[in-house]
């Protein structure tokens, strides 16, 4: 909101990118802010705790640590990707590569398949010729810029925290998680 302010910045132009630990925060800021952006690009990002800890059920922690998750576990809010164009990233080699590997089949169920670019041989850093394409598409995107009122919206949500999509507000759950 301060850069938008100070820049006069067009808010319908704003991609929201990162890589590593910044693409674990785009997973989870698109997720749950996908009206907000005109693109989202993951890069090499974690999207869920369990699968990114590599916890098995023996080593679950407490059942109300788990339902937190739910806070910040992209899987659970993957259908608000029908909101915004998605573009990931991973090396080839990368351990994270795993995490959009599996986003991508969560995002399948939902119909959705966004591109997921890899950098050959990579380990967790970008290729230099795949980070071009990984640009063409953001800049793409921006270029034709977000919808402000789009005739149809999408909004998957386990909380009210996170209850607002576009012109769509729930005001109340049956049952909160």
């Amino acid at each position: 909101d301060d850069a938008r302010a100070r820049f006069n910045v067009d808010e319908n132009r704003i991609a929201l990118a990162g890589f590593s630990m910044g693409g674990a925060g785009a997973w989870h800021l698109g997720a749950h802010f996908a009206d907000q952006w005109a693109c989202v690009h993951t890069g090499a990002g974690f999207a869920d705790v369990k699968r990114y800890t590599k916890l098995t059920p023996d080593k679950y922690p407490a059942w109300y640590e788990q339902t937190l998750w739910g806070v910040y576990d992209v899987p659970d809010y993957a259908r608000n990707f029908h909101n915004v164009p998605l573009v990931s990233y991973s090396g080839e080699v990368d351990a994270q590569r795993d995490s959009a590997e599996y986003m991508m089949e969560v995002l399948g169920k939902e119909g959705l398949h966004p591109p997921h670019l890899i950098g050959p041989g990579m380990p967790h850093k970008y290729h230099p010729e795949t980070i071009k394409e990984v640009q063409r598409l953001i800049e793409e995107h921006v270029a034709r810029g977000r919808n402000p009122a789009p005739a149809k919206v999408t909004l998957q949500t386990r909380t009210l925290e996170y209850a607002r999509m576009y012109w769509v507000t729930l005001r109340s759950q049956m049952e909160p998680w």
